[in-house]
């Protein structure tokens, strides 16, 4: 399925590569923000219960709202722009 957008950068491969990481890593944290910020509302710490008891609730939390960022590149934002 073609991207949405598509963007045809004439640079070395290498940095192609670079361009497309640093893509991949906006997109994530960026929806790791906006789902922690809908989940925690301003209400927690900064460390999100990783300093008490392992595999806690804010743990497991924040290991499914990494994993949904990840999904969220993987099957929105990859089809959505694409590097050439």
């Amino acid at each position: 399925m073609p991207a949405l957008y598509e963007i045809r950068l004439n640079v070395e491969p290498e940095y192609k590569e670079a361009i497309l990481n640093l893509y991949k890593f906006l997109v994530i944290v960026i929806v790791f923000h906006i789902l922690m910020s809908y989940t925690y509302n301003g209400s927690k710490p900064l460390l999100f219960g990783l300093t008490r008891e392992l595999f806690n609730d804010d743990v497991m939390n924040l290991i499914f709202i990494g994993m949904m960022s990840i999904v969220a590149y993987y099957f929105i934002a990859e089809k959505v722009l694409k590097f050439t």
